[in-house]
């Protein structure tokens, strides 16, 4: 038995080293995972401010050489300069480890990289990811210093390869006093939630918090030189600090092909005409699900490295527009936007300020085409006479849809057009419990042309229509005659130009009060070339008045069909005379002022 216990002891004490070397190993392994080489046994000493990176290279070729491939870095401060940690490696940052990369050194990490959400990295040299180190990134591993989070965030974006993209997840909150420069493709900033990640704004100037802008890029085309290319910014809210009146930039982005906004709540967003988003360009710009109160939510403007291309094939979905400003509109286009294909769709409720979508346009040199709104609601407007769309453009903005646009509650009128060119306005209706005076429901003039009106309904406000005529439809007003549909256009001939054409025929329609002695011109006659046509005509002063009938009309000629009493093709006395000439005319000579309705089919 003896002996059976000399023999167990002579074997301990042999295996000791062995033991020990492994327990310390093992003290500063997570668990789960041995063995491991740990820098600490290749000479690296924490926190005595030497440079640490030749230990840690020879803890780097004991995992290449060695059965295991897994290195960790025990709690301390070391210090690094440039290094690079290979693919097959894989590197586990214990908490409380810290690795400060000197001013002019990059470190580079290829293979699979583990830390948690805590500090990581501090110094001034650069931390780069391979393409299979990380899924995402997360700016919790970067020291801030001064207590700005946006340079963490910052040194994030910057971290990942240079071709591929990366993903910065953006964990709980944050503290931001400066820009976060999106200088790069593939960029995607991922929060995890508005109710989970928030970034608190509180610059020492005017400022912007993020920009997506790219520098110049030599050898690039021209047009290409500056662009930014499939970036994201997704689901976290964004808040100006208390008390912060400096000139603020939520999200603005320069000459960017594919970007992406969504989820995005931004608050408290005042002070010096602070903005919300603000564009620059460039293409394929998808922005949805977003709540966004500021002095101006959404500013377009011009692409700064481009005249021909501001705004293209942009969309808006889902927002909710708070305007600070009293003054000012939830979308302003600025003058000299290049325009085409912007479209408003979802859902939206634009609340406060003067205008909803406000351009005045002094500049553009050319047409713009396609913007189409759908789902608009506006309302508690804070000012007088501004408009839920209000649109002046310098040279021709071509083919607007306006679709279940709702206006109440409010100063601002209903819709203003200048130079626009091919309007449908449908479905919508306007409203206002505002008085002396009471705002503008529609307002258009000869600057524009087919100007259509369908199934909308103004429930205050005048029309003003200019000196474009009614070519189908009544008249359009607040009194409850609204058209189911009316078309306003320019006088061109009559039928050749300026009515609508339904089953071949072309219609032209008018109604309104005509005074004793008054005339409508018909668009019918020799000067409009007008073959023949169907004149139905009926009048009527709610009393003793009642006249109605049907002529033919061709050539110089004017014969009455069937009718009343009251009708005549010759100017007479006490009589509704439609009347031949180079243009036909509808005369009153009943002796009192009537009501009409007149209707003219034909080729």
């Amino acid at each position: 038995m003896q002996r059976i216990l000399e023999v167990l002891c002579t074997a301990l004490v042999t295996c000791l080293p062995w033991w020990v070397s492994l327990n310390h190993a093992a003290a500063h392994e997570p668990e789960g995972f041995t063995p491991v080489v740990n820098i600490l046994d290749h000479a690296a000493v924490a926190n005595d401010g030497q440079d640490d990176t030749a230990a840690v290279t020879a803890a780097i070729e004991a995992c290449r050489r060695g059965p295991t491939k897994t290195l960790i870095i025990p709690p301390g401060t070391f210090n690094l300069s440039s290094i690079t940690f290979p693919a097959e490696v894989r590197v586990m940052i214990s908490r409380g480890a810290l690795l400060e990369v000197d001013g002019t050194s990059v470190a580079t990490f290829n293979g699979p990289f583990e830390a948690g959400i805590y500090t990581v990295f501090s110094g001034a040299g650069k931390v780069n990811f391979g393409n299979a180190a990380v899924r995402e990134v997360i700016p919790q591993w970067w020291v801030s210093p001064d207590g700005d989070d946006s340079i963490a965030i910052s040194k994030a974006v910057a971290s990942g390869p240079s071709l591929d993209g990366i993903t910065v997840r953006l964990v709980g909150s944050y503290r931001c006093r400066s820009t976060i420069r999106i200088n790069r493709h593939r960029a995607h900033l991922i929060g995890n939630g508005q109710y989970a990640t928030h970034l608190l704004f509180d610059p020492p100037t005017d400022a912007t918090l993020f920009e997506f802008r790219h520098d110049k890029r030599e050898g690039v085309y021209k047009t290409g030189a500056y662009m930014i290319v499939q970036c994201s910014i997704k689901d976290l809210s964004i808040m100006g600090a208390g008390g912060n009146e400096h000139r603020k930039v939520a999200i603005k982005v320069v000459d960017a092909d594919m970007i992406e906004v969504s989820g995005i709540a931004i608050q408290r967003w005042t002070g010096n005409g602070s903005i919300g988003l603000q564009l620059q360009g460039r293409e394929f710009g998808f922005f949805e699900n977003m709540s966004v109160r500021a002095d101006l939510p959404v500013s377009i403007e011009k692409n700064p490295y481009l005249d021909w291309i501001s705004i293209d094939m942009f969309t808006f979905k889902n927002l909710w527009l708070l305007v600070e400003d009293p003054n000012g509109p939830a979308v302003k286009i600025a003058s000299g936007v290049a325009f085409h294909n912007l479209v408003f769709d979802g859902t939206h409720s634009w609340n406060g300020g003067k205008y909803g979508l406000y351009w005045k346009d002094t500049e553009t040199k050319g047409i713009g085409i396609n913007l189409t709104m759908k789902n608009i609601r506006m309302e508690q407007g804070k000012a007088r006479g501004g408009h839920i769309i209000h649109i002046e453009h310098n040279f021709g903005l071509h083919n607007v849809v306006l679709e279940n646009i709702y206006g109440c509650h409010g100063g601002p009128g209903g819709f203003y057009f200048r130079n626009c060119h091919g309007v449908t306005i449908k479905n919508s209706f306007f409203t206002s419990d505002k008085s002396d005076p009471v705002p503008v429901a529609l307002d258009i003039d000869e600057s524009c042309s087919r100007v259509a009106v369908i199934n909308s309904r103004w429930n205050v406000g005048e029309v003003r229509t200019g000196q474009l005529p009614t070519t189908l439809g009544t008249n359009l007003s607040a009194n409850g005659r609204n058209a189911m549909i009316a078309l306003y256009d320019r006088a061109r001939g009559g039928f050749q130009d300026g009515a609508i054409r339904i089953n071949g025929t072309r219609t032209w329609h008018h109604s309104g009060t005509l005074a004793a002695g008054e005339k409508v011109s018909l668009p019918i006659g020799p000067a409009v070339k007008t073959l023949v046509a169907t004149v139905i005509v009926s009048a009527s002063n709610g009393a003793a008045i009642a006249e109605a009938g049907q002529f033919l009309a061709t050539g110089n000629r004017t014969l009455l069909v069937s009718g009343t009493q009251g009708l005549a093709t010759e100017a007479a006395p006490n009589k509704l005379c439609v009347v031949a000439g180079d243009k036909d005319q509808l005369i009153n000579n009943l002796g009192a002022e009537v009501d009409v309705v007149v209707s003219v089919f034909g080729q």
